[in-house]
């Protein structure tokens, strides 16, 4: 008894130490302070701490089983866990007379080392059967998930599912409620088999969710009350992201969250659009079909597609519900850019409330969705977006002086059955150019997103037509229509190519679209919207000016139709703005001529250039100067380049305005030139009822180069003369209309243009003929017509006029040496067109200098022979002659006709001279190898510059003397002379010789010496007098060349006339 009562002394003082343990071990428990065991563990009776999930798992983890009690279950518990560890639970079948079967599984995470999200993994599922996604789904029996602090979503997941299906809550603390109301016989129907792993995860380390340190994502404002809607904005501030719940885990059931993107700050003149998307296929999976198979082609459905399960994603293009639906997704792939046409977006996910836990695989594909924010500012009266999508369109027109620019498709999405018309209005002449630079079409292959072969996505091209006879009534003619992938509009992808360092060329007429009037209409239709189904382009219009005579596209051939031809009233005329005449059109070279011609004889046009401007295409450009020697605009090249007269036409892209005038019909007379800005209007009057021609020539452009770069401005005027002046100037315009065999021009300058007939009145850029009735219109000096004998050999006219030529490389300066500042322009020129000038310093009638000279020039054709389409100029061997009266002064002008010498045997005896006279040519001046006309054959003026028309032994048989007769007693006379010399020479000097040998011998050669060298010397002064000769004129018309020592009287020809020596004393 003792030892049974010391015994039981015993046992009960175990029983109180255990008692005491157990306590200890609660306490230690729930504080997890000190000894004891944490509150993820289990606590056996032994005092051993096990993990909680070893409860009631059929293993004796305890040792004593005090973590198998009888009729235990793992149900209605809440389960802990340290972060790092995974734990498993299964729940057994219940059986069947404890039906309905309700068990409810807690599991926290307690934050800290216990984890602050929760993990499940459903290993094995089967619970009841499942029946439909909409509709008393699961009859037998479910699960449910809720999470705390959220609304109870009702949704259930039933029946049997396999694979990798994983739930990773929102909340540290989720309810799991298993309900089973009907059991089916085993290995029939069987229908509960539950087991599932769980883990708890620190919140830092969900990278998925809400990324890292470096990029935090904002999954945005939660709305209170709601389970899952929220709000985000500023996301062009924040790394914003749209997740379904419980992403990247199985999405619950019977919701329906709303996602409002907005952006509340917007710069100023911008408007915000908002964009989502997913370039990442494996972050989107939402059921779309029942499927219990591995599938690997994975693919976006929209709309109906979506409506087997009923999980789908709705973006609405606003903030409201009620706004246009751009698109409903569901299944998986990448989703391309979603663009709100405003700064809102609403996003609709809805689930059904019936399901069951499948994830097929791979593994990777996540359930549910994450989509990207992004911001995009546009400016606010751009056509890259449509503020009411429901009325798509646009309106394109000229703005502040700019009439290009670059269009895109819509930056944002268009909702389904959208067509958006874009409509390109010139204004008055103006026409539309068009050109694709880019283009796409989303394939319509009816297997992508399994819809029909339809076309859903068009772009059409519309021109508006104005009719002939009605200019108020239009109508549109279509361009081109494409709908298929393979049929693309006209492309000029090579603009793609430019940069700012590289241009390319213009697109081509075959590269692009041109309207025929000022309107034309691009229009997109979209079937099935733009978010699947884009349409994308890239194009560049052009509002180009076509207000000349003729309508220009890109690469028309044929000259430029920009020249004009007025003849009546007033206005402004200039260069084209037509970017067609230009490198930026396609061209290289343009050539406008604007020709005013009096619609009467007493009309005058008066023509005033304003303004001109030339862009400078190298470090050496063209300027306009004043050219000192006539006072009218120049074209200046610098000698860099060429000299200064030169043409410009080195390579280099430049400019060049040309003024001309018709003092007689078929006569040009060039005017003045331009090539820079200028520094004062040039005004210029013509003749009454003279034409004048304006020309606008630019060389060499670059692709980049048009009416920016170069043009000009201008008026005109036809001004009424009265009639005393119109008769006048007719008078005079008939009378210095020269032809014949020659003549003489008198000029007298000093009245200011009132000196008669000769008189000129000059000004800048300008001739006026003011009350003396045209007194400064030029003379015209033509050639033998058809019926002269010089058509025989070919007419022409030879002029000279005492002074010399100031040459066009000294136009700066007007002294030169010039004792006067009077000027005569000769005209010479055997091309179409202008005639070439010629400035001449004229040497006064009464003046004497020391060394006087002429210039003398020949009419085209005398020293190069013309080519056959100068000979078919009418006017090819013409001279124009005008005088600039600038002081008093008189000079003359000889002028005659000539033709070319025929080709003779030369010969050097004088008395075969006349043998050698051909027989059409009687008459010549052989210092200018020409022949002359009869009546200047010694008339007693010299005509020809030697005056061999005039010499004594020419004319001896004009005065009735045998040239025969004075041959003869010429010699006779000499050899008589010559034999009497002689002898009485012989006799003075043999008497001198005999009486005074040495005396008179040094006296006789003395005196020879003394008469020798007096004779020598009036011989070579007189030879200086009379043999000056204009070394240029011969030279150039094939007299001396290179110069005779002697200085022979009449320079050496083919028929040379005297011998050397004909004048001394030998």
């Amino acid at each position: 008894m003792g030892n049974l009562g010391s015994r039981n002394h015993t046992t009960k003082a175990k029983m109180q130490i255990r008692q005491a343990l157990i306590v200890c071990g609660v306490l230690a428990a729930t504080i997890d302070y000190g000894f004891g065991c944490q509150l993820s563990e289990f606590m056996c009776d032994t005092g051993y701490c096990v993990a909680m999930d070893k409860f009631c798992n059929g293993n004796d983890d305890c040792g004593d089983k005090s973590d198998e009690p009888p009729y235990c279950s793992p149900c209605n518990r809440t389960y802990h866990g340290e972060v790092g560890r995974t734990y498993e639970l299964e729940v057994r079948r219940p059986r069947e007379d404890r039906l309905p079967f309700l068990c409810y599984l807690n599991f926290t995470a307690a934050g800290g080392k216990y984890g602050d999200i929760i993990q499940l993994t459903f290993d094995t599922f089967t619970v009841g059967k499942f029946v439909s996604y909409t509709l008393d789904g699961c009859p037998d029996g479910y699960m449910s998930i809720r999470e705390s602090q959220l609304p109870d979503t009702g949704g259930q997941w039933c029946g049997s599912a396999w694979g990798f299906t994983v739930y990773y809550s929102e909340t540290r603390s989720i309810n799991l409620t298993l309900t089973l109301s009907k059991l089916s016989e085993q290995g029939i129907g069987y229908n509960f088999d539950f087991k599932l792993s769980y883990k708890y995860l620190k919140k830092s380390d969900a990278h998925l969710r809400y990324g890292n340190s470096t990029f935090q994502t904002w999954r945005g404002q939660m709305i209170t009350g709601s389970y899952c809607d929220r709000i985000l904005d500023q996301c062009d501030r924040k790394l914003c992201r749209v997740q379904s719940p419980n992403f990247p885990g199985a999405y619950p059931r019977n919701v329906t969250c709303y996602y409002r993107i907005e952006q509340r700050t917007v710069p100023k003149n911008k408007r915000a659009l908002i964009v989502v998307r997913q370039p990442n296929a494996h972050k989107i999976h939402i059921k779309d079909q029942v499927i219990n198979y591995d599938r690997s082609q994975r693919t976006l459905r929209v709309w109906d597609q979506c409506n087997v399960i009923q999980d789908y994603l709705t973006v609405y293009d606003g903030s409201l519900a009620t706004d246009p639906v751009l698109v409903r997704l569901c299944g998986g792939d990448a989703v391309p850019d979603i663009v709100s046409s405003g700064p809102n977006m609403l996003l609709e996910f809805h689930t059904s409330a019936f399901d069951n836990p499948f994830h097929p695989v791979p593994l990777s594909y996540l359930p549910g969705f994450e989509l990207d924010v992004e911001v995009l500012f546009v400016d606010n009266k751009s056509p890259s977006y449509a503020k009411n999508t429901s009325q798509c369109e646009f309106f394109i027109k000229p703005f502040n002086n700019t009439n290009w620019g670059l269009l895109d498709s819509p930056r944002h999405s268009l909702p389904p059955n959208t067509s958006c018309k874009y409509h390109f209005q010139g204004i008055g002449h103006q026409t539309v150019w068009l050109s694709f630079i880019k283009y796409h079409a989303a394939s319509t292959d009816p297997n992508a997103y399994h819809l029909s072969n339809q076309c859903n996505a068009r772009l059409r091209i519309w021109d508006k037509i104005v009719s002939l006879k009605n200019k108020n009534k239009a109508e549109t003619v279509l361009l081109g229509e494409f709908c298929k992938e393979q049929e693309l509009p006209r492309l000029c992808d090579h603009a793609l190519l430019g940069n700012d360092t590289r241009h390319v060329r213009p697109c081509t007429a075959e590269e692009s679209y041109t309207s025929s009037a000022n309107e034309l209409t691009v229009e997109i239709y979209l079937k099935q919207g733009s978010v699947l189904f884009p349409l994308q382009f890239l194009l560049r219009y052009e509002f180009v000016d076509q207000t000349t005579e003729r309508r220009q596209g890109p690469s028309d051939a044929g000259p430029a139709a920009c020249s004009r031809s007025l003849s009546t009233g007033s206005g402004y005329f200039g260069s084209p703005k037509n970017v067609f005449f230009y490198g930026r059109g396609g061209r290289r070279n343009l050539t406008c001529v604007f020709v005013f011609t009096p619609g009467g004889p007493d009309e005058r046009v008066r023509v005033t250039l304003s303004r001109m401007h030339a862009t400078a295409a190298d470090a050496f450009p063209c300027t306009t100067e004043t050219d000192a020697r006539t006072e009218r605009t120049r074209c200046v090249y610098p000698a860099v380049r060429g000299d200064d007269d030169d043409d410009g036409d080195d390579g280099v892209a430049q400019a060049r305005l040309t003024i001309t005038h018709y003092p007689w019909p078929d006569i040009e007379l060039p005017v003045g030139c331009a090539c820079s800005s200028l520094r004062s209007p040039l005004v210029f009057e013509s003749y009454p009822g003279a034409a004048v021609r304006v020309r606008f020539t630019v060389l060499n452009m670059n692709v980049t180069q048009d009416h920016r770069d170069f043009g000009f401005a201008g008026e005109y005027a036809f001004v009424q003369t009265p009639s005393a002046e119109r008769i006048g100037c007719r008078a005079v315009r008939d009378r210095r209309r020269l032809r014949g065999p020659g003549g003489v021009i008198a000029l007298d300058g000093g009245d200011g243009g009132n000196g008669g007939n000769n008189g000129v009145a000059a000004a800048p850029v300008a001739v006026s003929g003011g009350t003396d009735h045209c007194a400064g219109h030029p003379w015209l000096i033509e050639p033998a017509t058809a019926g002269s004998s010089m058509l025989r050999t070919g007419g022409f006219v030879y002029l000279k006029l005492r002074g010399y030529e100031i040459l066009p490389h000294r136009w700066r300066t007007n002294s030169f040496m010039c004792p006067t500042r009077n000027r005569v322009i000769v005209y010479t020129g055997a091309e179409d067109g202008p005639k070439s000038a010629r400035v001449i310093c004229p040497y006064d009638a009464e003046a004497t200098y020391h060394a006087l000279g002429s210039f003398e020039v020949f009419s085209p054709g005398w020293t190069e022979p013309l080519t056959g389409a100068q000979q078919l100029q009418p006017n090819s061997k013409t001279v124009v002659i005008e005088f600039l009266d600038r002081e008093y002064g008189s000079y003359t002008i000889t002028w005659m006709e000539v033709s070319k010498m025929p080709r003779i045997m030369p010969s050097t005896n004088v008395n075969a001279m006349s043998s050698n006279v051909h027989p059409e040519c009687a008459y010549r001046c052989p210092e200018l190898n020409a022949c002359i006309s009869s009546l200047f054959w010694c008339d007693g003026v010299p005509h020809c510059p030697m005056g061999f028309d005039e010499d004594p032994v020419n004319c001896a048989d004009r005065n009735g003397i045998s040239l025969v007769y004075v041959s003869v007693l010429g010699g006779t006379a000499a050899v008589l002379f010559t034999v009497t010399v002689v002898a009485a020479v012989v006799c003075l000097r043999c008497k001198a010789c005999s009486r005074r040998a040495a005396d008179g011998r040094r006296r006789a050669t003395g005196s020879q010496q003394k008469t020798s060298g007096t004779g020598a010397g009036e011989v070579a002064g007189i030879d200086r007098t009379m043999h000056f000769v204009d070394k240029r004129f011969l030279d150039q018309n094939g007299g001396i060349a290179g110069g005779d020592p002697l200085g022979k009287r009449y320079p050496s020809t083919s028929d040379d006339l005297y011998l050397e020596c004909k004048d001394s004393v030998c």
